[in-house]
Formats: structure tokens, C-alpha cells, sequence
């Protein structure tokens, strides 16, 4: 499958007293409009699918013999797109 998307990064933006928020992509071009709980969640999706795609191609490699990278780095990748995901910078 190959889908199209905005490609990242993504930032979430909120206008003072607000319940919406907005995600744009890294020129500024709005991406999403969602509520204020979502933002930040919405705004990791490169990341997270970028962290579970190397995940799945090491696991493949690990598992289909051909060697795997090396843990330490696909957690940084996962943790960083996870603390993305739940607020952090």
C-alpha cells in the first residue's frame, strides 16, 4: 500500500481559549482541525508511522534471518514518536 500524506513534521497550534486546535504541516499548511485533546496525537502521526515502519522491517529481518538493526536504535525511534504522541516537544 502506498498512501499519500502531508509529509511531517507536524505541529499542533492553539489559538488562546480555544477548544479546536490546529495541526500544520512544516511551511505552515493546515493539516487538521481537531479538538484540543487530539492535537498532539494528530501531530505525531509521521512519527509514529515512521517508528512502526522500522520496527516492522527489523522484525522482518530478524525473523526472515537476514540481521536486524540494533535495539537501541528502533526504541529511540518508537520512544521519541510516543512522547511526540503524548505532548512532548
Amino acid at each position: 500500500m502506498n498512501a499519500k500524506h502531508t509529509p511531517g513534521p507536524w505541529m499542533a497550534r492553539h489559538p488562546e481559549n480555544a477548544n479546536k486546535a490546529a495541526v500544520i504541516d512544516r511551511v505552515g499548511a493546515l493539516v487538521a482541525v481537531c479538538s484540543r485533546a487530539d492535537d498532539d496525537l494528530i501531530a505525531a502521526a509521521p512519527e509514529l508511522l515512521a517508528a512502526l515502519e522500522l520496527a516492522e522491517e527489523t522484525l522482518t529481518e530478524a525473523f526472515d534471518g537476514n540481521g536486524a538493526r540494533r535495539p537501541k536504535e528502533i526504541l529511540k525511534v518508537v520512544r521519541v514518536a510516543i512522547a511526540k504522541a503524548k505532548g512532548a516537544p
